[in-house]
């Protein structure tokens, strides 16, 4: 079987497509991925170069899409709609596929054409839910918001403008026209909602968690992994992060420092993940910090997790969660907010929940793991080869229902 995953880019928000396909190729199946922009060597990757006519095309739409994005109100979070001329290198690579995939696209890889195009290929096409935006307006996430379930119109991100609308629209049309268009996310939270949306009424979703290799993510002598990483013995470290986490509204990193400053240890200091060193937020927290930098690869995150003692997250947002498995999977109890995907994998045990954007009960959270402690045992329960089998079946399921429908 030969399947072409789509991704826009390879890091961070393709380390999820990325997983599965490397899953795939130890399978046996003859996976690659289609992307713009990457950092560093990959399998089975095929960058697909920047054009001078794409460049032109690439902000031509963004400077037209300013004009089209006019009254979008201010402290908004992240939109994007689809590219209005698109790329047709994508519809060549694919030829051959036996099934698509298309992950996180963003606002700049597929246009609406192109995935026509790629649909009238016939190839079963798999759209990957990684964040709401496949069902939406083009919002990525939606938070306490249910426009989504009524085609947009509404959207409270603009002031007079009814782009949402004619993207949910659009978007609608598409997926009620071809029937090998199918769709799964990586939570049941994300499924139900999408099952919900205006978009996707009448669509089935399946759930099928994030593929995290566990012989990657284990559990490792603390002493060691600090001692290699020059981090003190005798301290309880807590880390945060992802890129750019201290910046995005979504990571919830104002919570984080207003809870730590409602506790009063002697012994804590913090990590920051994947961020390079920032005076501003050091000066910011009341405990020591230290800045891994931007980490390129797993067995350095892996190495990190297992340094710590508690990780937390307080997004606002999750449509599944994968820093929380990561660090469970490492031995590291979790705690975030009861939000949207989080619950599913931060529970008895993962770690703590704390109330949604409370920082009394987030310091809560943090004080009982500090002084109680916490073991995680989601290790026992969790099964990789489980997640790549479920997408093996839906694979095989599609391909042998397409064959029989020509």
């Amino acid at each position: 079987m030969k399947v072409y995953h789509i991704q826009v880019t390879m890091m961070s928000s393709g380390n999820a497509p990325y997983r599965i396909h490397k899953a795939m190729l130890d399978a046996g199946i003859d996976s690659n991925i289609l992307t713009y922009e990457s950092g560093k060597r990959f399998y089975h990757v095929k960058i697909l170069k920047f054009s001078v006519l794409h460049q032109i095309v690439e902000w031509t739409t963004f400077f037209f899409n300013r004009l089209r994005y006019h009254g979008k109100r201010p402290n908004t979070y992240v939109y994007s709609a689809l590219p209005l001329v698109g790329d047709k290198r994508w519809e060549k690579e694919v030829r051959d596929a036996d099934v698509i995939y298309i992950h996180w696209i963003g606002g700049k890889t597929l246009s609406i054409k192109n995935i026509e195009n790629i649909a009238k290929l016939g190839k079963p096409i798999i759209f990957f839910l990684h964040d709401t935006f496949t069902f939406t307006g083009g919002c990525h996430h939606f938070f306490d918001c249910e426009e989504y379930k009524t085609g947009c119109k509404n959207c409270p991100m603009f002031v007079n403008n009814d782009i949402a609308a004619s993207q949910a629209l659009k978007k609608k049309n598409l997926f009620n026209k071809y029937k090998n268009i199918h769709f799964a996310g990586p939570s049941h939270w994300i499924a139900n909602c999408a099952e919900k949306s205006f978009v996707l009424e009448g669509h089935h979703v399946s759930a099928i968690y994030n593929y995290i290799d566990e012989r990657q993510f284990k559990k490792l002598d603390k002493r060691i992994a600090r001692d290699f990483l020059n981090l003190p013995q005798d301290k309880f470290i807590i880390s945060f992060g992802a890129k750019t986490s201290t910046k995005n509204p979504v990571k919830g990193w104002p919570y984080l420092k207003e809870a730590l400053d409602k506790t009063n240890f002697k012994d804590v200091v913090l990590l920051i993940l994947g961020n390079d060193y920032n005076p501003e937020v050091e000066k910011e927290v009341k405990y020591p910090c230290y800045f891994t930098g931007q980490m390129r690869d797993e067995t350095s995150l892996a190495l990190w997790n297992n340094a710590s003692d508690l990780y937390i997250s307080p997004t606002l947002a999750e449509s599944f969660g994968m820093t929380y498995i990561e660090n469970a999977l490492c031995g590291v109890p979790v705690i975030g907010f009861n939000c949207t995907a989080v619950p599913e994998v931060v529970n008895s045990s993962t770690g703590l929940l704390a109330k949604y954007k409370d920082v009394d009960d987030l310091a809560r959270c943090i004080i009982e793991i500090h002084d109680k402690g916490f073991t995680p045992t989601f290790r026992d329960n969790y099964n990789s080869d489980g997640i790549l089998q479920q997408h093996i079946q839906l694979m095989n399921k599609l391909v042998s229902e397409n064959k029989s429908n020509t």
